[in-house]
């Protein structure tokens, strides 16, 4: 029996509950943000200049060769709305796509903040196992939204060009 009165197991058992509840709460609530909360020109979503475009997640965590592995949450919470199948030649599909990586990056940022209260009632070993836990299942997905926006925004820079100069040459 630990200071709160459960067992190691009974205590694991509640935090994993607790961690569980609190992703999915989290997640629901970010499908339904308005969408000003995730608006990609918020400063919090602009690249930032020493993210090189989203190469420095490449060259520190070699992101391409795990990142195919990470699962989508937004499949279960954005069931409009499908990255596997997006027009990438549609400038509103990757302006929702590039909108869907700042709903997500909120979405864990807010969810990983939920590990403080753990730390609180927990023995330290316990603490490190959540801490580690909370760091996979949030700031990886983070790292992938980081990773992609500014790829996404290029993208879509050059879909409206290209879609704007085919347009000057339509006739009148």
């Amino acid at each position: 029996m630990d200071a709160i009165g459960f067992t190691t197991l009974e205590l694991f058992l509640a935090d994993l509950f607790y961690m569980l509840f609190v992703q999915g709460v989290v997640g629901f609530i970010s499908a339904h943000l308005p969408k000003k909360w995730v608006n990609p020109q918020r400063r919090l979503y602009q690249p930032k200049q020493w993210e090189k475009g989203g190469g420095i997640y490449q060259r520190v965590f070699r992101i391409k060769s795990w990142k195919p592995i990470v699962w989508d949450a937004g499949k279960v919470f954005q069931k409009d709305f499908k990255k596997d199948h997006v027009d990438v030649t549609n400038p509103q599909n990757l302006e929702r796509w590039i909108l869907e990586t700042c709903r997500a990056e909120w979405c864990h940022w807010v969810t990983f903040l939920f590990i403080i209260p753990l730390f609180s009632f927990n023995p330290p070993g316990m603490s490190f196992f959540w801490f580690i836990y909370d760091t996979l299942l949030n700031i990886t997905p983070i790292i992938v939204q980081r990773y992609n926006r500014p790829r996404l925004m290029k993208m879509l820079s050059s879909v409206k060009r290209i879609t704007s100069h085919n347009e000057s040459l339509r006739p009148a």
